[in-house]
């Protein structure tokens, strides 16, 4: 009789159900990092496009400040009021962007926060272009009152 019964065994198997056990306690792994390259990805290609898309939205909505620098009175007030309400929705938008960029970021390099890593990531640029489009619609410019 052996003393040992598993003496010789390949000891793969019990590694697995050690490693199955501490996997029902902890939930699953991170990914590896081959898998690590591929899951930032998304936060990355999104920072590229969100990041410049926000400071050139930023930065027109500051220089049509000027639009109306001829006008005055009625027009100016208009268009004052209207330039300062826009702004502040931009702001707060292009805030709410940067924000949903960060927690693309921040999520953990897990396979099940893939869905919603890649949604966060899209919805950052997407929502520096709808903010600058309210802006537009917001601001009683000029032009119109043609």
């Amino acid at each position: 009789m052996d003393a040992y019964p598993n003496a010789g065994a390949d000891e793969d198997t019990d590694f697995d159900e050690d490693d199955a056990k501490w996997e029902s306690y902890r939930g699953p792994r991170t990914a590896g990092p081959d898998e690590r390259a591929r899951l930032g990805a998304g936060p990355l290609l999104s920072m590229i496009a969100t990041l410049p898309l926000a400071g050139l939205a930023l930065v027109f909505a500051s220089a049509s400040a000027m639009a109306c620098d001829a006008c005055d009175g009625a027009k100016a007030d208009a268009f004052d009021s209207s330039f300062t309400g826009g702004f502040h929705v931009l702001q707060a938008v292009l805030g709410v962007a940067l924000s949903v960029l960060f927690a693309s970021w921040v999520l953990p390099l897990r396979e099940r926060y893939r869905t919603v890593r890649t949604l966060l990531a899209l919805s950052a640029p997407v929502l520096v272009v709808v903010g600058f489009l309210a802006f537009a619609e917001l601001v009683d410019w000029p032009s119109r009152w043609g």
